[in-house]
């Protein structure tokens, strides 16, 4: 390879370094040391703003706001995606867009798993679908397949100029 060819090379592997931190920085999730944390919507409760299967990328930021839509930890029914509408003391009172009614549950800071920072319609269905085994393993096959093209692509022996 030429020094024009390794330097575009370098360029480019330093390019996607750079994207891939800024989306780690964005979007990391929880578990690796990120703030962000994925849900899917099961509901319609937050119709027609949040549909069943849409994805919900969420962030902690520990400042939350009436008007926010937030993930909430509620003791019986497990994650739920609402807007906060009011404030009593250190609790939140959240209620769902398409709901006439207020959560029972008021939750406090320590149970807000985040706030929405983007959601992807129908992004979410999808996800579910990679969750089965054949979904999963759909996945690793087209996985496979694009690396072998990319290791395949930079093995191809280059012609001398000459």
């Amino acid at each position: 390879m030429n020094k024009k060819g390794m330097l575009l090379t370098i360029l480019k592997t330093l390019l996607m370094l750079a994207i891939l931190g800024f989306f780690f920085t964005l979007a990391a999730p929880t578990r690796f040391g990120g703030r962000a944390s994925y849900v899917i919507v099961t509901g319609n409760s937050m119709e027609p703003f949040l549909h069943r299967g849409d994805l919900a990328i969420l962030r902690q930021t520990g400042d939350y706001d009436i008007g926010d839509v937030v993930t909430y930890h509620h003791p019986r029914l497990g994650r739920v995606i609402h807007r906060i509408v009011d404030r009593s003391g250190d609790n939140f009172v959240l209620q769902g867009d398409n709901n006439g009614w207020i959560d029972s549950y008021q939750p406090v800071v320590a149970d807000i798993a985040g706030e929405l920072l983007l959601h992807i319609p129908r992004a979410g269905s999808v996800v579910w679908g990679f969750r089965t085994p054949v979904g999963a393993a759909l996945l690793a096959g087209v996985i496979g397949v694009m690396l072998f093209w990319s290791f395949a692509e930079d093995s191809e022996p280059e012609a001398e100029s000459g």
